[in-house]
């Protein structure tokens, strides 16, 4: 559909009615309504967090659901007030390893991040682990392109691993370049742990 630029501008005019439909009965209704919210806390993040603050609800059987999809795109994007909206937005206390069997990689391959964390904390810590992939853009410059990762409580001394699979090959929205890239981790919106690795042309076919 057409992008409607006064709506993006002020998106005011909307939000009695998002009010009304998140929590109606048709899951497809309250999506669209994560949806919106989530493409207004592009413009205007401030607005996303007040909202969530005023309506999340725990005891709500699908309101907390809602509003996280809403939330997705700041959470991935370390956005502070946002992740202290969900309660993860301390500075993580502890060691991040990161993995991986190879730092060359051909485009269209898959590659197998391990992510080790280890808590040192006095206390339980809640943690947003997102990976991030720097990509080479056409400028030479890297930019992160943020894939999901776990939300997880760690005690003290207490560790976690997993290994997560990262996919090099093409899509239509995105370009890949040869050349330097780089992998991290977001724990809590702190950008941690760093593997460098070079992407290079696909392989001949075997």
């Amino acid at each position: 559909g057409l992008r409607l630029h006064d709506l993006v501008r002020d998106p005011s005019p909307t939000l009695p009615l998002l009010h009304r439909l998140q929590d109606d009965p048709a899951e497809y209704v309250r999506r669209s309504v994560a949806n919106h919210l989530n493409d207004i806390g592009k413009d205007h993040p401030e607005l996303l967090v007040q909202w969530v603050r005023e309506h999340r609800d725990d005891t709500h059987p699908t309101r907390s659901r809602l509003l996280r999809h809403a939330s997705r795109h700041l959470i991935k994007q370390g956005h502070t007030p946002m992740l202290h909206c969900w309660d993860v937005g301390t500075e993580f206390h502890g060691e991040v390893s990161l993995s991986a069997p190879r730092h060359t990689v051909h485009i269209g391959e898959v590659l197998p991040l391990t992510i080790s964390l280890t808590a040192t904390g006095p206390a339980p810590q809640t943690l947003e682990v997102d990976v991030r992939v720097h990509l080479r853009k056409a400028d030479g410059q890297l930019r992160p392109k943020v894939f999901k990762g776990k939300r997880l409580t760690l005690a003290k001394g207490e560790q976690a691993s997993w290994t997560q699979s990262l996919s090099f090959k093409p899509v239509s929205t995105r370009t890949l370049y040869p050349g330097k890239q780089g992998l991290d981790v977001s724990v809590n919106g702190q950008a941690l742990g760093w593997i460098e690795l070079t992407l290079k042309e696909a392989g001949p076919v075997p």
